[in-house]
């Protein structure tokens, strides 16, 4: 059933075993009729990445999906993929105007993490969406926003507002939020070389004891 599918690819992403053992399982579910599944399945594959070519084929076609977490999930896992090509760009760049804001916010992503300034310099709705994101109510949704000013060289420990947002994801019920805050954090300190402030540094020693192994 959906659910059990659900629950083993939720079993996979907490394991997070080698992507080539894991990709081939993975792969068949993108096109799953049912949408709980297809949004498992693209998450997942994107926590893998680099996404291999077949998949990632698979990925731009789910930028159309029906489901917009889907459409968003595809745009997550193929920013994450380090591929570039023409076709990528404009099927990436046709989401900045999707109707859901999550799928909006992906592909906004996907764009400056794959093309940086670049992207912005040659899309302009491109800021306008990360600026949507940035002020947006949903912590998570602020995220997004300054992974992308992190993806553009701009992204900052310092501002309170980051602090707030951290400390309102890593008190989050739904572990892969965490997840993504944990994600978020190694991204920027990587990307600007600068360690993490104690502030933040607190909420990392505390996810030791987080109940999900992953994190």
């Amino acid at each position: 059933s959906a659910k059990v599918i659900c629950n083993s690819l939720e079993v996979l992403w907490m394991t997070m075993p080698e992507a080539e053992i894991a990709m081939p399982a993975i792969v068949p579910f993108l096109t799953h009729t049912n949408n709980r599944v297809r949004v498992e399945a693209t998450y997942v594959i994107g926590c893998l990445a680099p996404v291999p070519e077949p998949a990632l084929g698979t990925l731009v076609t789910l930028l159309s999906d029906s489901e917009g977490t889907v459409r968003a999930n595809a745009a997550r896992a193929i920013g994450l993929s380090g591929v570039r090509s023409e076709s990528i760009y404009s099927s990436l760049e046709a989401r900045l105007g999707d109707a859901a804001a999550v799928a909006r916010f992906r592909a906004a992503e996907a764009l400056v993490r794959l093309y940086g300034p670049e992207a912005t310099n040659r899309t302009v709705a491109l800021l306008e969406v990360l600026a949507e994101a940035e002020r947006s109510d949903i912590s998570y949704f602020r995220l997004i926003g300054f992974n992308m000013r992190t993806a553009l060289g701009e992204g900052e420990w310092s501002s309170e507002a980051a602090n707030d947002t951290f400390r309102e994801l890593f008190a989050q019920g739904a572990a892969y939020i965490r997840s993504e805050a944990m994600a978020g954090l190694a991204f920027h300190s990587k990307t600007s070389g600068t360690p993490v402030p104690s502030g933040i540094k607190e909420l990392v020693v505390g996810a030791q004891e987080d109940l999900n192994g992953l994190i």
